[in-house]
């Protein structure tokens, strides 16, 4: 992100988390059509995007748990370059411990 940083302004990038994307595709969407200031009507097309999407989701029976001890390494690891994320961004993005 840094790199980014340097050559667009702030107010160039919209960056969005996978856990809210994947929890509730519409408003983030929104977002993003908003951001982009694309026409409002481009909302439409919304569901015709995520569908697809949901259905894989939903049929995806080989989910497997991950071991809350590997959870925590990889959060240990991660959150130092979260945190970093996270103040370039200027808001939060990660909730550890969840």
């Amino acid at each position: 992100m840094p790199d980014w940083l340097r050559v667009f302004p702030r107010d160039q990038i919209h960056v969005i988390r996978s856990e809210d994307y994947f929890v509730n595709r519409k408003p983030v969407l929104d977002d993003v059509v908003e951001f982009l200031g694309l026409d409002p009507y481009t909302r439409d097309l919304i569901p015709i995007l995520t569908d697809p999407v949901n259905k894989i989701i939903r049929n995806n029976k080989h989910h497997v748990a991950m071991f809350n001890k590997t959870r925590r390494l990889l959060e240990g690891f991660f959150q130092p370059f979260n945190d970093d994320l996270d103040r370039m961004l200027g808001q939060q993005f990660w909730v550890y411990g969840l």
